[in-house]
């Protein structure tokens, strides 16, 4: 199967902002005193060592808006997102990633055809790794994943107003989804928030629970998808079922949060 165009589930790479809702971290260190080159890397190895977090994060991209809710560790992260009222869950495991979504969330951001959304909404579909779908799935999706995305090249230290009466440490400078601002608690070197808006794509990231490695587990069944020899699209009772022939593919944002066992569609936070 091709994933044709994996809109507003983009990587967190693309863009990283946060809302000042979420719990101050709990790292014991401190980057107030560091320089700003020396606190950044402070902040990026102290998030590798981290076990787990969650996230909670708004996208606003070509006028259309989702939350979305992620439990990210090591190697596992779960997803739920919600666009115009409907959601849909991705879980990823470093074996596959898997879908559960309504029809109008597979055909407008998943790039099925309407005569496959109607037969596999709502049920388990899996994407075995080492496809191109899989790492589009994947992207942004586990713990160094939100290092490399936080991470920052010629930074500066900034001032910042307490954030819910938690004093901050910013630091500013150029991520690889634009510039990003990024505060830390004072007497922490873990994120609380950060900030990146340009005119094509705002996204908000409420970073809480640091350390917390949520249990994922895959489905205990799935409909595999893969790639077909020939543009006919398999029946939904054969492992091999197609989306469209495009191999188009826009990135954008990424997405679940339900017990795999559950077919029942989670609102994101």
């Amino acid at each position: 199967m091709k994933i044709l165009k994996i809109r507003y589930l983009a990587p967190i790479a693309l863009a990283v902002v946060a809302s000042a809702c979420g719990s101050a971290a709990t790292s014991a260190n401190s980057i107030t005193s560091l320089n700003a080159v020396t606190a950044e890397s402070q902040v990026t190895k102290a998030i590798l060592a981290e076990s787990g977090v969650h996230m909670d994060i708004k996208v606003t991209q070509n006028g259309v808006t989702t939350d979305q809710g992620l439990d990210a560790t090591k190697s596992n992260s779960q997803r739920t997102i919600t666009i115009n009222g409907q959601s849909a869950k991705i879980i990823i495991t470093p074996t596959a990633a898997y879908i559960y979504a309504p029809a109008p969330i597979l055909i407008a951001n998943f790039g099925f055809t309407s005569q496959d959304a109607a037969t596999l909404a709502s049920k388990w579909l899996s994407v075995a790794a080492g496809n191109s779908e899989y790492s589009a799935l994947a992207s942004g999706s586990t713990i160094a994943n939100i290092a490399q995305a936080v991470a920052l090249s010629s930074p500066v230290k900034r001032s910042h107003a307490p954030i819910n009466g938690v004093s901050v440490t910013e630091l500013y400078g150029q991520s690889i989804g634009g510039k990003l601002a990024l505060e830390v608690p004072v007497g922490s070197d873990l994120p609380l928030i950060g900030t990146i808006a340009n005119s094509s794509i705002k996204v908000t990231l409420t970073f809480s629970n640091w350390g917390n490695a949520t249990k994922i587990a895959a489905p205990a069944s799935s409909i595999p998808l893969a790639a077909p020899s020939s543009p006919t699209t398999a029946a939904a009772s054969s492992p091999t079922t197609a989306a469209a022939s495009s191999p188009t593919t826009a990135a954008a944002s990424s997405p679940t949060t339900a017990a795999a066992s559950s077919p029942t569609t989670a609102a994101a936070g």
